[in-house]
């Protein structure tokens, strides 16, 4: 599979993530990505349960969100758009989301820790994710 990134105008075709990685790292991006909040705001509008981004870039939307949150955490129901999960399908898909971003190897050390952001039920990273995520953004 091929992907093409457009830099400063120029579109560039990666054979591999790495690559693709290796351009964004050295070029920088044209754009933000989305945050997990845009992305949940604009599904409810349509009406839709699924987040408006997929893949990769929902992967480093959550991470950014959990990270900007900090001790106060983010919602279970913004995180539930983001990895498409809910109800009994939320932990193990959250705990899938951590071993995908490279946070965690097994279930003893899940990165995430329950918080209550507003009075809702939600979700803030570790002390040592914080760290490793600072790290990773860097």
């Amino acid at each position: 599979m091929a992907y093409t990134v457009r830099v400063r105008g120029v579109e560039i075709i990666c054979d591999t993530l790495d690559d693709l990685d290796a351009i964004v790292e050295r070029y920088g991006s044209e754009g933000e990505a989305p945050s997990v909040h845009a992305a949940a705001a604009a599904a409810s509008r349509n009406g839709s349960s699924g987040a408006a981004l997929s893949g990769r870039s929902a992967d480093v939307a959550l991470l950014q969100t959990l990270l900007e949150a900090g001790n106060t955490g983010v919602k279970s129901e913004a995180i539930g758009h983001m990895i498409k999960a809910r109800g009994k399908g939320f932990a193990p898909a959250l705990t899938r989301w951590a071993t995908r971003v490279g946070f965690s190897d097994a279930e003893s050390n899940f990165p995430l820790e329950p918080a209550r952001p507003e009075g809702a039920r939600g979700w803030r990273l570790k002390d040592g994710a914080m760290v490793m995520a600072k790290a990773l953004f860097k």
